[in-house]
């Protein structure tokens, strides 16, 4: 059983199908193991890992499960704009509560972009401010430079256009991999759970 922890990760577009499952992680797991989706919307590690009443209740669901999906840090890069070196403390904090054995994975993060074609294209798209920042943590990940003892979960690689290139996939199954340029829509999230990169 896992369980997994994000701001509430899917946007509007993304419905479930027969499953019942949503996002991509959920879909890579409801067929093969139970989770259980302890999604807050708007949430950011600086207030899980700093908020008791926030963190406690997640932290005791998770000893019911023997792996956890931290997928913090987009907003504590674009909403909070906090520095590498602070989103990298207050997520190694939440990595560190965890301590009945249960592995800890980390999901890279994704971009923010606006576009003057509903995300149809790459270049009509402008990446965020935060960018430098998002790559920065991205790199560490891939690199095991930071993050938990359980590695990474590169939903970037599947995302983006290229690593790091800070912009959305936008061809293939669909016209655009996002709806919102925040979050990918259905087809963003189907392209994960195809892609095998959760496990």
């Amino acid at each position: 059983m896992r369980v997994r922890r994000q701001p509430l990760g899917g946007y509007g577009g993304d419905r479930g199908d027969s499953s019942g499952d949503v996002g991509g992680v959920d879909r890579s797991l409801g067929a093969v193991e139970g989770y259980i989706n302890t999604s807050q919307a708007g949430d950011t590690a600086n207030t899980f890992y700093g908020n008791s009443t926030i963190s406690s209740p997640w932290i005791a669901v998770a000893q019911y499960c023997d792996e956890v999906i931290v997928e913090y840090g987009a907003n504590d890069v674009f909403v909070s704009l906090d520095s590498v070196g602070t989103i990298e403390g207050h997520l190694s904090g939440i990595y560190a509560l965890f301590t009945l054995g249960q592995t800890v994975k980390q999901t890279t993060l994704t971009p923010r972009t606006v576009s003057t074609d509903g995300w149809t294209s790459a270049v009509n798209q402008t990446a965020d401010n935060g960018e430098t920042v998002r790559v920065s943590i991205n790199d560490a990940l891939r690199a095991a430079t930071f993050g938990p003892s359980g590695g990474h979960l590169d939903l970037e690689s599947v995302l983006e256009t290229s690593i790091d290139s800070g912009l959305w996939k936008y061809n293939g199954a669909c016209r655009s991999w996002t709806g919102d340029g925040a979050h990918p829509n259905q087809c963003g999230y189907l392209q994960i759970q195809a892609s095998g990169e959760v496990h």
